[in-house]
C-alpha cells in the first residue's frame, strides 16, 4: 500500500514539532522534579543552582526559580549552618 506524499509530509512536520528544541530544557524539567520531593533545603539549593548555571531557561523562569528557592528556603528544619565545636568534647562514658 502506497501513502499519499501530502500524508507523510505531514507526519514528518508533526514528528519535527513534537521534538524538544532544546535538550538542556528537558533535564532542567526533570532536575526541578525531582528537586520538589527533596527536602527544602536541597530543593531551595537545586533551584538556586539551576538559576545561577541559566541553561536551558528564560530570565522570568531564572527569577521564578530564585524567589521558590527563598521561600523553600524558609522552610529548612536548621536555617543555618551547623559547625563542629572542637573545644566541647561530649560525655560518652555512662553514669
Amino acid at each position: 500500500m502506497r501513502f499519499p506524499a501530502w500524508l507523510l509530509a505531514a507526519t514528518s512536520v508533526i514528528c519535527l514539532a513534537a521534538a524538544p528544541a532544546d535538550p538542556a530544557a528537558e533535564d532542567v524539567k526533570l532536575l526541578l522534579g525531582l528537586a520538589s520531593s527533596a527536602p527544602p533545603e536541597i530543593a531551595a539549593h537545586t533551584k538556586l543552582r539551576i538559576a545561577e548555571e541559566g541553561v536551558g531557561i528564560t530570565a522570568a523562569e531564572r527569577l521564578q526559580l530564585i524567589e521558590d528557592a527563598f521561600a523553600l528556603a524558609a522552610g529548612a528544619k536548621l536555617p543555618y549552618r551547623r559547625t563542629a565545636v572542637d573545644s566541647v568534647r561530649a560525655d560518652t562514658a555512662a553514669s
